[in-house]
C-alpha cells in the first residue's frame, strides 16, 4: 500500500520539480529531492522480497526459487514493458498511476487474505 500512495505522490512532485527553474540554488534541490526520491523507492521495493518471503515461503528450497523467480521475471517485465511499452504509451503519470492501482489491488487482496484466515 506503501508503494501504492508513493506512485500517487510521484506525478505530483515531478511538475513541481520542473517548475523550479535553472538557478544553481534549486539545481541542488532538485538533485537531492530527486535523490531522496529515488532512495525512498529503493527502500519500498527492497522492502517488497523479505515481506513476501515471510508470507509465502514454506521453508523449502522450491518455495524459496519460486519467490525468487517471480521477483525476477516481474522486474525484467516491470522494467521492459514500462520503458518499450507503457511509457510511450500513457506516459509517466499513466504508468505511475497503473502502478499504484496494481499495488493497491496487490495490498487489497493480501489484506483480505489475512482478514480472513
Amino acid at each position: 500500500m506503501a508503494l501504492a500512495g508513493y506512485a500517487i505522490l510521484l506525478p505530483l512532485l515531478l511538475p513541481l520539480l520542473n517548475r523550479m527553474g535553472g538557478a544553481a540554488v534549486s539545481l541542488l534541490v532538485i538533485k537531492t529531492v530527486v535523490a531522496l526520491l529515488t532512495l525512498v523507492l529503493a527502500v519500498l521495493v527492497g522492502a517488497q522480497f523479505p515481506l513476501a518471503n515471510r508470507l509465502q515461503f514454506d521453508g523449502t528450497a522450491t518455495g524459496a526459487s519460486r519467490l525468487y523467480t517471480a521477483d525476477f521475471v516481474g522486474a525484467s517485465l516491470g522494467a521492459l514493458l514500462a520503458s518499450t511499452l507503457l511509457i510511450p504509451l500513457v506516459g509517466v503519470t499513466g504508468v505511475c498511476l497503473l502502478t499504484a492501482a496494481l499495488n493497491a489491488l496487490a495490498g487489497g487482496v493480501l489484506f483480505w487474505r489475512k482478514v480472513s484466515i
